[in-house]
């Protein structure tokens, strides 16, 4: 009797363990919208909230109903595998955002009658408007000799004829790879890429939609 009087007055209250699992996950979502350096504060972050949501089930179970707050400890879990998880998926879906585009611009060139010059394995070159097979084959071996289309990534490059040269454009996977240094280099680029080709040179940088980040003309 005395038992049962005792139980009956032990007071139900929700889980601390649950409300913090919940909370933390909710912080997780302010450290994803900081730049993309600080991002992966999130995955330890998400795991200390998926950690507190564990133990808040597990301690929830084994009360005998006097703690209460399972939907917090679960609503903590899934927001933390789900912010745990986004600064590991940013990465893939930009990649997978740009190849896509990429592939979008080769298939448009080729519709617009281009002709593609395999330079090196993922790195091609567009040649159309007066421009020749010719053209592309020294311009691409001057910019490998000159080390601006770096090993183990994509390029792709537009030459066409200009009255007085050849216009390259060079498509950069990322504007922000394109930075304030890379543009104030271009206008000697541009003069050294007219030495090893012997032909005045524009050279522009241009973004994976065709709009023109930089461009600088040679003095030849």
């Amino acid at each position: 009797m005395n038992n049962q009087a005792t139980g009956t007055a032990q007071t139900v209250r929700r889980s601390a363990l649950a409300k913090s699992s919940l909370a933390v996950a909710i912080i997780n979502l302010a450290i994803l919208g900081q730049e993309s350096s600080l991002r992966f504060l999130a995955i330890p972050v998400a795991i200390a909230a998926l950690g507190l949501g564990v133990a808040a089930i597990v301690r929830i179970r084994g009360s005998s109903g006097l703690l209460k707050g399972k939907g917090l400890a679960i609503a903590g879990i899934v927001l933390a595998v789900m912010t745990g998880t986004n600064p590991l998926l940013l990465p893939l879906v930009g990649w997978a955002r740009t190849h896509a585009r990429l592939r979008t611009l080769e298939k448009a060139l080729r519709e617009s009658g281009a002709i593609r010059y395999t330079l090196a394995p993922g790195k091609s070159i567009y040649y159309s408007g007066g421009a020749t097979e010719t053209d592309a084959r020294n311009i691409g071996a001057a910019m490998m000799d000159m080390q601006l289309l770096p090993a183990g990534q994509r390029h792709v490059i537009l030459l066409a004829k200009e009255s007085d040269g050849l216009l390259v454009s060079l498509a950069v996977l990322s504007e922000h790879s394109f930075n304030a240094e890379a543009k104030a280099a271009l206008p000697r680029i541009a003069g050294l890429l007219a030495t090893k080709v012997g032909v005045p040179i524009r050279l522009r940088v241009v973004d994976l939609r065709m709009k023109e980040l930089a461009s600088a003309q040679s003095s030849q």
